[in-house]
């Protein structure tokens, strides 16, 4: 459902509003649904391959529409309408808050000069021009430390990957063409260490989550415990993508700060404030009745009558 297409040179990102966690397909939210309306994303290679598999750009509780308009300097823009609700009588969605995500192409490259110490095992990478988003190289200087160079393999400590080298070179001469590939992840690196000391990288990341640092703090999204930089940590964040929103206490798809009715009481926030009642608890008072049902019964939501009898009943016996 509208899908939304743009194109980095290399691949095209289709972006669509996906239903199938919308159970009923009413276009509604309704209870238990969780996130219903849904924007997933797909690469697409210029001869119609599918380039890794389909992803989920945004599932946060509640409805979402958007989708990619275009892409530019390295990076897809996707813009995003979370907490849209039904309304089931115009038969229209009602906008939620628009905000807007980069995410990464499928292609990046970087390049620059690098310094190895056969000796030391020291190898200092300058990189001067890179369109990695949030992995990879960023354009800066970096250093490793390389423990062996075959004539076929590359190894180093730490985090540094095992390297391939085709066509064979020299052992301990990081001149070449090396590459890797993250088994978990599909995502694949091609390394050139030129003779006069430059280097270019170029890489395919199959899994688009490497590419999306939501908060563009440098950590990318499937590492970073905190997405949207709001304080709450994913795991406990209803809205883990949105920096206004961090819970949703009614499960209406709408976040607290933009709910004016945060427990779907019938009363307002601004009423429960006034009444003393607790805007994130229907029934202040337990007693089996919303407080919005004792106000209209003209009964007080902040006593429970039936722990009064009982009391009364047990002081009389």
């Amino acid at each position: 459902m509208l899908p939304l297409v743009a194109f980095n040179g290399t691949n095209y990102l289709v972006t669509w509003t996906d239903m199938r966690n919308d159970a009923n397909h009413d276009w509604a939210c309704d209870t238990g649904e969780g996130s219903c309306l849904d924007i997933y994303g797909r690469y697409i290679s210029k001869t119609g391959a599918q380039v890794g598999p389909e992803f989920v750009i945004n599932n946060d509780v509640g409805n979402q529409l958007g989708g990619t308009p275009g892409f530019n300097n390295g990076k897809y823009l996707v813009l995003i309408n979370t907490g849209v609700a039904w309304d089931g009588v115009s038969k229209n969605f009602v906008s939620g808050d628009l905000y807007g995500e980069f995410l990464g192409g499928a292609t990046h490259n970087a390049s620059g000069t690098y310094i190895y110490n056969a000796g030391t095992g020291v190898l200092t990478v300058t990189t001067a021009v890179s369109d990695f988003f949030c992995e990879g190289l960023p354009i800066g200087t970096e250093v490793f430390t390389i423990v062996a160079i075959t004539t076929d393999t590359m190894t180093g400590s730490g985090d540094f990957p095992t390297w391939t080298r085709s066509p064979a070179g020299t052992a301990n001469d990081i001149v070449g063409v090396w590459t890797f590939s993250d088994t978990g992840s599909g995502d694949t690196y091609t390394l050139t260490a030129n003779g006069d000391g430059t280097f270019s990288l170029a890489a395919v990341l199959v899994d688009p989550e490497v590419a999306l640092d939501t908060d563009e703090d440098g950590t990318c999204n499937n590492t970073d415990i905190d997405d949207d930089n709001d304080g709450a940590p994913d795991t406990t964040d209803a809205f883990p993508l949105d920096s206004n929103e961090t819970l949703d206490t009614d499960n209406d798809g709408m976040g607290n700060n933009a709910d004016t009715d945060d427990d779907a009481d019938g009363l307002s926030d601004a009423e429960e404030a006034a009444l003393g009642t607790n805007p994130l608890m229907a029934d202040s008072d337990s007693d089996g009745l919303s407080d919005s049902e004792e106000v209209t019964a003209g009964r007080n939501p902040l006593v429970n009558e039936a722990v009064i009898i009982q009391i009364i009943n047990s002081s009389s016996d």
